[in-house]
């Protein structure tokens, strides 16, 4: 397979963003779906915590075999406390 075979970042659409907290960590919630037209091995997504466009922190989990036009539950747990940010973003990357 060439590099071009491979999904590139259009191929997934990430819906349903949230942050919580438990009482150790905070933590983004979501669901992402693939529109690429095979089963991706993996796929890496990381979350962007900006204050004011800056960014002030990123974590990232990954998901393993998700499925064309099937939504996948993910979390990504926070190392970092972003107690003072105002947006956060979930960048999705196939790691196939």
């Amino acid at each position: 397979m060439s590099p071009s075979d491979y999904p590139g970042s259009d191929s997934f659409i990430v819906n349903n963003i949230s942050e919580y907290r438990d009482e150790l960590f905070p933590y983004v919630t979501g669901e992402i779906t693939s529109s690429y037209t095979k089963v991706i091995d993996t796929v890496m997504l990381t979350a962007v915590i900006r204050l004011n466009g800056e960014i002030v922190g990123t974590d990232y989990t990954y998901i393993d075999d998700l499925e064309p036009n099937v939504p996948m539950a993910f979390e990504i747990d926070l190392s970092a406390d972003p107690t003072d940010y105002d947006s956060i973003e979930v960048w999705a990357q196939n790691r196939s």
